[in-house]
């Protein structure tokens, strides 16, 4: 276990803002978790992964909490799946202080500093979700039409990672064995206890599409409890945990990935990025290789210039909100994504493109030319009010011309 009291988060917000708390602990397993809970604890208290959607406002005056329990686990899928109430058999439980197992080598082809935020202007609203209920015939949930998105029982592999990992690693290890699941996610920055509470997605799928149960510990009741997928209140950015803030504190997370080819490749310009390859032949490795090229040409790597990705959600507007926005665009162009429920999701990106806040500067703070969604610390040394002025602006004009709330996807703390 790790104690530091008044420490430097810097390192643990990709923002980078130079920010301290009164007290941060790192803990390898449950049972250290237990024993910090039950600690007088300088308040309030906050649980991290690693600060990849978080804007510190200034110095938080009470605990981070940040988990190291690691491990990466793969094995058949259970025969009865439905009715299981624990992942398959795990070599590397999610208490465990051990690093994963030997079958997942740390010099991993994918570096462990995954530093590419989501690209935010395909944002994963994949009204196809990794089940059965897809179509045959949707371009939106397969690579080829005679292939269809498998049913959970297709060759099914339970992969279990614990909460520490680096999320890009787990991906990356995934890819490598060729199951087929995460690699529309290469390159998000942060780790695998987030992607499940934060649901995580890009590129036409999300975390909670592929995600089997979270172990979590009730920090109410100091047990350890276990959610099937199906009662995580999955959403767009959204679950049941950012709901209950602080109360279940994810210890590890399942995934049903399969080996059966099935490739997510109607988002963005995948395809594009694939030309020339035969695509009946595709692996997950070549996928996340191609998504890993487009956000590197789209987005900042905040190891070079702080950023938290995405800072807005994409709305959801009514058809008949859409359509007067159409009509009031000269050439009645408007991107969108048509939802089953009547709605239609806008690029946020496009709406703050068309206010004139490509490259827009606020102090320190700046919409990143590249992408407009995404606000940097352009200078290295942005406040905190910088940010917030600069989201504030964009909220506002965005507000004016398209009669459309933009709400931050980044959590302010």
């Amino acid at each position: 276990m790790i104690r530091i009291p008044s420490y430097d988060l810097s390192s643990h917000n990709t923002f980078g803002m130079k920010v301290k708390c009164a007290l941060y602990i790192e803990y390898s397993s449950l049972d250290e978790l237990r024993a910090v809970l039950a600690e007088d604890l300088p308040q309030p208290v906050l649980h991290i992964g690693g600060g990849s959607n978080l804007l510190f406002r200034g110095d938080f005056p009470g605990t981070v909490l940040h988990s190291a329990i690691g491990g990466i686990s793969f094995a058949e899928a259970p025969t009865s799946p439905a009715d299981s109430t624990s992942p398959a058999d795990s070599c590397c439980p999610a208490d465990s202080t051990s690093p994963a197992d030997s079958s997942c080598p740390a010099d991993s082809t994918s570096p462990a500093d995954a530093t590419s935020q989501a690209d935010s202007s395909c944002p994963a609203d994949s009204t196809c979700p990794a089940d059965s209920t897809c179509p045959a015939d949707s371009s939106r949930c397969q690579g080829r039409p005679d292939r269809p998105f498998p049913s959970p029982a297709d060759d099914t592999v339970i992969v279990t990672a614990g909460a520490g990992v680096v999320f890009d690693d787990l991906v990356a290890e995934t890819c490598r064995r060729g199951l087929w699941g995460l690699e529309n996610l290469s390159l998000i920055p942060g780790e695998v206890g987030a992607s499940a509470v934060q649901n995580i997605g890009a590129y036409g799928v999300e975390a909670g599409d592929v995600i089997d149960r979270v172990f979590c510990l009730d920090a109410a009741t100091g047990e350890e409890i276990v959610f099937a997928a199906a009662d995580c209140a999955y959403g767009y950015r959204d679950s049941r945990f950012k709901h209950e803030k602080g109360r279940y504190i994810v210890l590890k997370v399942t995934f049903r990935l399969t080996r059966r080819y099935a490739p997510v490749l109607g988002y963005g310009n995948i395809i594009a990025a694939l030309e020339g390859r035969d695509l009946a032949a595709l692996t997950p490795s070549d996928v996340r290789e191609a998504i890993i090229r487009i956000r590197r040409e789209k987005l900042p790597d905040p190891a070079e210039t702080g950023s938290a990705g995405s800072f807005f959600k994409n709305p959801v507007i009514p058809r008949e909100h859409f359509e007067r926005i159409v009509a009031s665009v000269p050439d009645g162009k408007v991107p969108h994504f048509d939802l089953p429920d009547g709605m239609v999701k806008v690029p946020a990106a496009w709406m703050i493109d068309t206010c004139g806040f490509r490259g827009a500067v606020k102090g320190g703070a700046k919409v990143y030319d590249k992408q407009p969604l995404v606000i940097v610390n352009a200078t290295g040394s942005a406040s905190p009010d910088d940010v917030i002025a600069l989201e504030s602006d964009i909220i506002a004009a965005v507000r004016s011309r398209f009669a459309v709330d933009l709400h931050p996807e980044v959590e302010h703390v």
